[in-house]
């Protein structure tokens, strides 16, 4: 007799007040054996769903009516019982601004349409779901005795060009993704550059 096996099955809250930008991911993601799919049009629907369910991550919008993709995150962090629940960002603007905004609240992923597909928002959904959370982010200012050369060793980059007012921080991030392993990804959020 074959022995059979329960799928772990995720439940993620897409938010965003396009429908057509809605049912795009939602569509998207119910492809997916493992995952369950509920939406919002706003902050404010979300919420709410996010009291009536066990939602495993957020998928959200910025821009939107009622209450925005920011202000939800900051209510979910005021709420004990959602202050934990994972949350990545849908923009179709992708303003420095933003990313720095989402960084500073936590959010795990910064998402451009356009520049990411439907394919590989699933795929980084699920890296996300699946990785543990012992999670630390390091940061190197641009004014620390380390930074160009850290630029140069890692990422090939010259920036001394860049006004030094402009530069913009380099984000280590370390992560717990099982008992004995830590992975790392380097990221520097400069357009100038097209690094990310």
């Amino acid at each position: 007799m074959a022995e059979q096996t329960q799928k772990q099955t995720y439940t993620i809250l897409v938010v965003d007040d396009d429908e057509l930008t809605r049912n795009m991911y939602s569509e998207r993601l119910e492809m997916e054996d493992e995952f369950d799919v509920i939406t919002a049009v706003d902050g404010l629907d979300a919420l709410d769903k996010l009291h009536g369910n066990k939602i495993n991550l957020v998928f959200t919008g910025i821009v939107m009516p009622r209450m925005d993709g920011f202000k939800l995150i900051e209510s979910m962090k005021e709420d004990v019982a959602l202050s934990k629940t994972p949350v990545m960002i849908s923009s179709h603007l992708g303003r420095q601004g933003d990313k720095e905004r989402a960084d500073e609240l936590g959010v795990r992923q910064f998402i451009i349409r356009g520049e990411t597909t439907p394919n590989d928002v699933v795929n980084i959904m699920r890296s996300e779901l699946l990785a543990k959370r012992d999670q630390y982010k390091l940061r190197i200012a641009p004014d620390g005795p380390d930074y160009q050369s850290f630029l140069q060793s890692f990422f090939g980059l010259d920036c001394k060009h860049c006004d030094p007012e402009q530069q913009l921080p380099v984000t280590l991030t370390l992560a717990n993704t099982d008992a004995n392993h830590y992975t790392f990804s380097i990221k520097l959020d400069c357009d100038r550059c097209n690094q990310s």
